[in-house]
């Protein structure tokens, strides 16, 4: 169900005096630190799915165990990855300034 236009003005305004009394809490949920906590977690996953696959295709006819080690490297980077994504889909923007607000 969506919001009114008056629900939503005021939810705006909850949320703009909550980011203006403790701005420290609100650069915490601004979603900056998300981001760059996500890329990092892609970053590390495809670095460590790549680093799997190097692992399994070497070991695959040598060491079944070094094998498998790999294919569980390839799956826990996968579902990291994964959920990375879908935390940043959900992620939204907070709001900076209010329309109905003057400064000055």
């Amino acid at each position: 169900m969506a919001l009114s236009e008056y629900e939503q003005k005021i939810l705006s305004e909850l949320e703009y005096s909550l980011f203006t009394q403790d701005p420290q809490f609100g650069e915490s949920l601004s979603g900056k630190r998300i981001y760059a906590r996500s890329r990092r977690i892609v970053r590390w996953g495809v670095t460590g799915f790549v680093a799997g696959s190097v692992c399994l295709l070497t070991f695959f006819t040598a060491s079944f165990a070094l094998s498998l080690v790999g294919l569980a490297l390839m799956f826990v980077s996968s579902v990291a990855v994964v959920s990375s994504v879908s935390a940043l889909k959900r992620v939204r923007k907070v709001p900076t300034s209010h329309p109905s607000v003057r400064i000055g």
